[in-house]
């Protein structure tokens, strides 16, 4: 028909046009660049949280508004923040990794001023006015009365700082120290520079080695940032930074620092695997001791160290059971199934320091407990044991572990045989105090069994040639292995998980801000510090701590911050 044009001929023109679309579309994909490399792990590790002692996050833990939880790992790994999402950068189609930073430059800042106002603000008493030994006594009792029916092992001393007067519950039992630890560490530098042994405005750089996971804010640091010794004691102790306390552990020495805790009076330092260890009655004894410092005339430095213990960023355990407006100073701690706090509620009239230590126990309820027995104590000051009763009854309490029927084989919790110092030790899924021990043997170890640790795993005592079976309750007095005892991760320095408090932000409150300026990691109320992380948890351990007597010269400088670098720490 006239005008109309071929069918054959619309159709090889539409084959064209798709060919040169497609055509097209391959060459500009041809010019987009390659996807960037991402470079191998560094420092022996893929994960954070490998330092030594430090603390991590809590399971599942509550972090306070403004913090970062995601995990942090040392500069030039390579890693991003897990809390991105797979296979998203921060700078999209990036080839290059950005240039590394510069050092930070040490100004010679000791950023004490708004700390040391903050402990000449406090209202201190004299000596002791001395009370009998058993003054407490009614307060012992409800402690341990409320204590026996939690899962999992608590210790708990209280001072009264006006008599001198203590009520104690497993006063002596053995604890991971955690980053309570941190206190110890600044009264030992505090010492020295007291006796113009230290100098605080002492620059220290950072190293690689120095690098830890969990809480802090110098993840991002890069070698050569230099720090003053008082802004490391400052964020070793407001935001519990580890990376800053492993740098002074470096410059002052931990055998250093186990030394002075055996000269303030305490007993246990470490556990024979080097994991820093204590009681509860150890640093109830220390934070006294910092207390009667600072309410000297001439406080000094313990002023400004009981000022920093109220600048925490960390608001949960004690300062949450002490009444409305009482001030706190404190220093909590934080491993896999164990949750501490120990410090000063400032009663007026009647304060007091208190020390609580848990182990085996969820991160979660354990924090609430903490505060539970901090409001049983001040209503027992304010008020007398009718009031702590009342406090007691309205405190939250534990469910019971689930026991498995008689005759079920390997019922949870089953407990490892114990050693040949009467050690043993126990897990399970529930803690608890169920769980029979088995038979001793002639050297006096034993294991111990049931659906739950609690203060089951612990070697049963025997005679030569006779078995003594472990009662039901405590399994015969030995020394308590993991099912109660000190053991949640195994060393950071080794590359596993290092330990900490629910980790504050590069950007967390300035409640414990020094007097630099803004954007600087060593202002914990900034924003210039690095991302937060934590590790996960290790393995168990069952070591029976013992005090370190030895310790080199004051302030020896080289000394590494890792306990034993044998895969113990916490």
């Amino acid at each position: 028909m006239a005008g109309h044009r071929p069918r054959g001929v619309w159709h090889a023109f539409r084959l064209l046009l798709i060919i040169a679309v497609v055509a097209t579309l391959l060459a500009a994909a041809a010019k987009l660049p390659a996807a960037p490399v991402v470079p191998p792990a560094q420092h022996g590790a893929s994960e954070a949280g490998h330092g030594a002692d430090g603390d991590v996050l809590p399971t599942r833990a509550v972090v306070e508004p403004g913090t970062r939880t995601g995990l942090a790992s040392p500069p030039g790994t390579g890693q991003q923040d897990p809390s991105a999402a797979e296979g998203t950068s921060t700078q999209q189609g990036a080839s290059q990794p950005e240039p590394e930073r510069a050092p930070r430059v040490c100004t010679g800042a000791i950023p004490f001023g708004r700390a040391a106002a903050a402990g000449d603000a406090l209202s201190y008493i004299g000596a002791p006015s001395g009370a009998p030994p058993e003054a407490l006594a009614d307060l012992e009792q409800i402690l341990a009365d409320y204590l026996a029916g939690l899962n999992g092992t608590y210790g708990v001393v209280v001072i009264d700082l006006t008599t001198g007067a203590r009520a104690e519950v497993r006063g002596d039992h053995p604890f991971i120290a955690a980053s309570t630890f941190k206190v110890p560490l600044a009264m030992y530098i505090f010492s020295l520079a007291e006796r113009g042994e230290a100098d605080l405005a002492e620059p220290i750089q950072y190293l690689p080695e120095d690098w830890e996971g969990g809480t802090g804010i110098l993840h991002g640091a890069v070698e050569g940032d230099c720090y003053t010794v008082a802004e490391l004691v400052n964020l070793s102790l407001t935001v519990s930074d580890n990376i800053a306390t492993n740098m002074l552990l470096r410059r002052f020495g931990l055998q250093n620092v186990y030394a002075h805790m055996l000269e303030l009076g305490g007993s246990v330092t470490h556990l024979p695997t080097g994991r820093r260890a204590t009681t509860p009655r150890d640093m109830a004894l220390y934070v006294e001791a910092a207390y009667r410092m600072a309410a000297r005339e001439d406080g000094g430095l313990y002023r400004v160290l009981m000022g920093l213990l109220t600048q925490t960023v960390f608001s949960d355990r004690i300062a949450a059971g002490a009444p409305a407006g009482v001030t706190v100073a404190h220093k909590i701690g934080t491993l896999p199934a164990m949750i501490h706090d120990i410090g000063v509620v400032f009663l007026p009239d009647r304060p007091f320091a208190i020390a609580i230590f848990s182990s085996d126990v969820d991160e979660l309820v354990a924090a609430g407990r903490l505060a539970d027995i901090t409001r049983i104590v001040s209503a027992y000051m304010q008020g007398g044991a009718a009031l702590a009763l009342e406090a007691a009854a309205s405190a939250g309490s534990d469910p019971a572990p689930v026991v498995p029927p008689d005759g079920e084989p390997g019922g949870a919790g089953a407990g490892s045989p114990g050693t040949g110092d009467g050690t043993g030790s126990g897990s399970g899924s529930a803690p608890g105090e169920a769980g029979a021990g088995s038979p001793g043997t002639g050297d006096g170890t034993g294991s111990g069994s049931g659906s739950a640790p609690g203060d089951t795993g612990a070697a049963s005592p025997g005679t030569p040639g006779g078995a003594a079976p472990g009662s039901s309750d405590t399994s015969g007095g030995a020394t308590p292995g993991s099912g109660d005892s000190p053991g949640s991760t195994s060393d950071p320095r080794s590359g596993a998980p290092g330990q900490g408090e629910p980790s504050p932000g590069s950007g967390a409150p300035g409640q414990g801000a020094p007097d630099s300026g803004s954007g600087d990691p060593a202002d914990p109320g900034s924003t210039g510090g690095g991302p937060d992380s934590a590790g996960p948890p290790g393995g168990s351990e069952s070591d029976t701590p013992e005090p370190d007597r030895g310790g080199g010269p004051a302030g020896g400088a080289g000394e590494s911050p890792a306990d034993d670098g044998s895969g113990s720490g916490g």
